[in-house]
């Protein structure tokens, strides 16, 4: 198994230079060399390999791997208990590059409907959790928007219903008439 490691290493048995310039690659490896055994001396070369430059690189790195960056060091996800490092994940996850732009933000609610909660992350993880099957990755990603879009209504059915009267609010969802 440790053979796969085996190409992080140079012809002088090193781990590559170019390593240290990849960091979301190099945290992964810091994560992979934790699952580590007795005996497999790759995974504990690889462990302080990224140990050491990691943390000389967390203070030059911007905000959301720095944090990553941080909390791997600090309690690496294998040493964590499952659940409350998920809760901290799906922060961090929602503030990366990758999710600034999409769908979702393009619906701009944040502007349009400020007693919004964004809940794309976790609406997303609870339908994940539901179904991991990856053959399934299309109707995941339809079930998210569908509970996504549910959120937005029960948020804004919430805030008219304070602001309104409930049965009001009630009669135009339902199309005009009274429900009493």
């Amino acid at each position: 198994m440790c053979d796969i490691f085996g190409k992080f290493k140079d012809e002088n048995g090193s781990f590559k230079e170019c390593l240290i310039n990849d960091v979301e690659g190099m945290l992964g490896l810091y994560e992979a060399a934790h699952l580590r055994v007795h005996g497999e001396d790759i995974l504990d070369e690889a462990l302080a390999f990224t140990t050491t430059h990691l943390k000389s690189l967390v203070e030059h790195l911007e905000y959301p791997l720095s944090i990553k960056v941080n909390k791997a060091l600090y309690r690496p996800i294998r040493k964590g208990l499952e659940r409350l490092e998920a809760r901290s994940y799906i922060l961090i996850y929602q503030d990366e590059a990758s999710h600034s732009k999409g769908w979702w933000k393009d619906l701009d609610f944040f502007s349009k409907l400020p007693f919004f909660r964004d809940r794309a992350v976790e609406t997303y993880l609870w339908i994940v959790a539901a179904c991991l099957e990856p053959q399934y990755s299309y109707a995941l990603i339809i079930q998210a928007k569908l509970l996504a879009i549910t959120t937005v209504i029960d948020d804004m059915y919430d805030d008219v219903a304070l602001r309104l009267n409930w049965n009001f609010l009630h009669k135009q969802l339902r199309g005009g008439t009274m429900v009493a």
